[in-house]
């Protein structure tokens, strides 16, 4: 009684202890108050504000390192590029700088709007790069393949193989007139030789070798043009040294008496498009102002945008590192406006949360120390009900010792008149000592027999699971051939199986493992698990034995009936000792409860398990399980 009153006791100081850390819960909540819900909220959104920020800041960097070096592959001669990456990355740069500008505050709204400024100021160079690009492969495409160049030289060749025609047309006239003179006699000797004496003079007058050294000129001139980097010599070569030298040429071959009106015109043909080649189509020869005017097309053309060109890609060059200089100040300024914004906040926060956990913390310093005293009161009666749970274990130990004592004594008197009344009854029924004298003696008899067997049976079961629970059980291991093992059990059990009109399929067959157990006790395992089966499955049902090996190793033993099977509920109590399944009873068979707590028990004590898998009028699946270690036969898992 006084145990129960202190139980009692336990329980009113446990309830109070609840009720003052509800009631200090509920303070300390409405001391937090909104306020405190506000700061983690604005925390919570503030940490995804600074994580969506530094992704932002990660993307527009490599938006902005995607489009700089894709201009800077443009301008860099001879490096692969994509234009349309670089584009794609600069206009996506410039729409997320206008999503960024209508989520910030006034004070940093100039610096993202200079940034779009810049970015647009990118993708514009982006472009003109592209075209500088598109203009420099051409031009080069040009120049490494001596094109243009090519062009001129072959029309210098044709124009100076015209002049060598002309100069040879007067040697060989000449040389035919000096033949002609060497046969000659008298006064045609004489005309002869004043003719060829005018025809020199009229050769060396017209200097045909002029001609050649003016086109030499031309030549040496041509190709200091199509290699002179400086811009500044190429109007003066136009100018001051070709067009004089060209028109030299002009003048020499018009005045050429000696060669036909068909060569000079060829001559003057060929000259014209020497200029052409020169000074593009359609160039214009100012001679008012002593100049060229020269298009698209010739060598000077090309040589001049060649030279430009490498300028405006000086130019771009400087354009760019100007407006990267630019883009990286704001940039920088405006992550480090934003840091410097979400660190107040952030700082902010936490002096408002400090000022409420003082609070808080006040109002939690009284609950802690009415808490730590109720804590004492009832570690104070839980310590006296301790020393009471104690002394009542000590009793519960003696009472159980006693008890198994006593089942180890009782063993010897109850078995030995059991098997008395058993061998007699056995005899009687028999006749030994002549008949009985009536038919009723012999049912008698037969009744007795099968009563006192199901007695000894019983008291068995009790007995080892007295001496399973005290751990008295003796295990005598040794090898053993398992399925001989299970033959034996199958065959104890199979004319109860037959008077049941049930079939019991061993697939298990001669080739089983060796086990290292107490095959004693595996076969009353065995025993109990098929007699349970054919006890509660139905006539013309079928019990089914079979093996494998799981992936661990481990040897598996299967028992399955198609009898009455049990729910969850069901297998929970029979694997309890002394348990019956509510529908065993509803059929009417007979059984203590003992034989799966047997079977279980003695399961554990080889190291393995047993598992139940039951479903209610469908039938139930037992599988034993033993240790990898208890195996010495080789298997394979499944």
């Amino acid at each position: 009684m006084e145990a129960h009153q202190e139980v009692r006791r336990i329980r009113r100081m446990l309830w109070a202890l609840i009720g003052l850390s509800l009631l200090t819960s509920l303070v300390v909540n409405l001391s937090l108050g909104w306020g405190g819900i506000n700061q983690r909220e604005q925390s919570a959104r503030l940490a995804v504000d600074e994580r969506i920020f530094a992704e932002q800041v990660a993307k527009l960097n490599l938006l902005i390192r995607v489009g700089t070096t894709e201009i800077r592959l443009l301008l860099d001669r001879g490096e692969k590029n994509n234009p349309i990456k670089g584009v794609k990355a600069l206009q996506n740069l410039q729409a997320s700088l206008e999503k960024l500008r209508t989520k910030t505050l006034k004070h940093s709204e100039p610096l993202i709007s200079s940034l779009i400024v810049e970015a647009d100021q990118l993708l514009s160079l982006l472009i003109k790069s592209e075209n500088w690009r598109g203009r420099n492969d051409r031009i080069e495409a040009d120049l490494g393949k001596d094109i243009t160049l090519n062009k001129v030289r072959r029309q210098l060749t044709i124009i100076h193989t015209l002049i060598n025609g002309i100069v040879g047309q007067n040697r060989l006239q000449m040389t035919l007139d000096i033949k002609s003179y060497q046969r000659a006699k008298g006064n045609d000797r004489v005309e002869l030789s004043k003719g060829i004496i005018e025809q020199h003079k009229e050769l060396l007058r017209e200097n045909v070798g002029t001609l050649l050294t003016e086109l030499a000129d031309i030549q040496r001139l041509v190709e200091v043009l199509s290699g002179d980097p400086n811009y500044d010599h190429l109007s003066d070569i136009k100018d001051n040294k070709l067009k004089p030298s060209l028109d030299r040429l002009e003048r020499g071959m018009t005045t050429l008496k000696n060669g036909s009106v068909s060569v000079k015109e060829v001559f003057l043909t060929e000259v014209k498009t020497l200029n052409k080649y020169l000074f593009g189509e359609g160039y214009i020869i100012d001679e008012q102002h002593q100049t060229i005017h020269v298009r698209p097309g010739g060598l000077y053309t090309l040589v001049r945008d060649y030279i430009e060109i490498q300028q405006l890609n000086g130019q771009l060059r400087d354009d760019l590192e100007s407006a990267m200089i630019k883009i990286d100040q704001d940039w920088t300024a405006f992550v480090i406006m934003e840091q410097a914004r979400q660190k107040e906040i952030r700082v902010t926060a936490a002096e408002n949360l400090s000022a409420t956990w003082i609070t808080v913390s006040l109002i939690s310093v009284f609950g802690v120390m009415i808490f730590l005293i109720l804590i004492w009161f009832i570690f104070k009666a839980v310590s006296s009900q301790v020393d009471t749970l104690s002394d009542l274990r000590q009793q519960a130990e003696s009472s159980n010792e006693a008890k198994s004592n006593f089942l180890a004594s009782m063993s010897h008197e109850l078995r030995t008149p059991l098997n008395a009344i058993i061998g007699f009854s056995e005899i009687m029924k028999l006749q030994t000592f002549g008949p009985l004298g009536n038919d009723k003696y012999q049912e008698y008899c037969t009744d007795i027999t099968q009563s006192g067997q199901h007695l000894l049976e019983i008291i068995n079961d009790i007995l080892d699971v007295s001496s399973i629970e005290a751990g008295q059980i003796q295990i005598n291991e040794k090898e053993f051939d398992f399925p001989g093992v299970l033959n034996e059990s199958v065959q104890m059990v199979r004319l109860q199986a037959k008077e049941s009109l049930v079939v019991i399929e061993n697939n298990v067959g001669d080739d089983g493992p060796i086990l290292i157990a107490d095959d004693r006790l595996v076969k009353q395992v065995l025993v109990n698990l098929l007699s349970n089966a054919v006890k509660f499955t139905p006539e013309n049902g079928t019990i089914r034995i079979s093996k494998r090996f799981d992936h661990k190793g481990r040897f598996c033993l299967a028992v399955t009936d198609t009898g009455i099977g049990m729910d969850d509920e069901g297998v929970e109590i029979a694997l309890t000792p002394f348990g019956m399944v509510k529908s065993a009873y509803d059929d009417n068979t007979k059984g203590t409860g003992l034989g799966l707590p047997l079977a279980k028990r003695m399961m554990e004590i080889h190291g393995g398990t047993i598992t139940i898998e039951s479903q209610p009028k469908l039938g139930t699946r037992v599988t034993l399980v033993f240790p990898k270690e208890r195996i010495l036969s080789p298997a394979l898992t499944d």
